[in-house]
């Protein structure tokens, strides 16, 4: 979710032997994935990367990452997965702005434009996750990444997180 052009698939081929079974789907903007499309025609030989106008050409996958897009949504990630038949085994999450207490939204500024960006309270955040059935396997801060918010000093964070989720009760590891 959030794949761009297929940043991360290009990135982790040069490290990893992808199996040949792979199927590697990327939701992201219309724009930016007209893009991944032109630019896999020519770079990706095996066929393995795909680009998905709809959130739902998720279902049944092992394995969902979303690395610096949750707060883009309009809503959240776990409705999202709520309305799959086969939701993923896995959800890595990862650059996600988490506050100790509160959800709100703000704006961001990307230079060019304000976009509204979402905050979700960390509590609300994974009891959402633990109602789906998922279980925290792995957890991480990224405290190279802030978000200031001007006036706000309370609701400003000095680090982002990262999670690793399980369907509770599915030993197997992403193929």
């Amino acid at each position: 979710l959030g794949g761009h052009i297929g940043v991360s698939y290009y990135a982790y081929r040069r490290y990893l032997a992808y199996p040949a079974a792979l199927h590697w789907r990327v939701h992201d903007v219309p724009a930016v994935m007209a893009e991944g499309r032109r630019l896999a025609a020519e770079k990706d030989r095996e066929g393995r990367l795909a680009f998905a106008d709809r959130f739902e050409e998720a279902d049944g996958f092992d394995l969902l990452i979303a690395q610096g897009s949750v707060q883009y949504l309009p809503d959240t990630l776990d409705a999202r997965i709520a309305r799959l038949a086969d939701a993923p085994r896995h959800v890595l999450v990862n650059l996600l702005p988490l506050h100790d207490r509160d959800s709100y939204w703000t704006l961001q500024s990307i230079g060019t434009a304000f976009c509204p960006y979402r905050v979700q309270s960390s509590g609300e955040f994974l009891s959402r996750f633990r109602a789906l059935g998922y279980e925290i396997v792995d957890t991480w801060e990224n405290p190279d990444k802030r978000c200031e918010i001007p006036f706000h000093p309370d609701h400003s964070l000095d680090r982002y997180h990262g999670f690793l989720f399980r369907r509770a009760g599915d030993e197997r590891t992403p193929r």
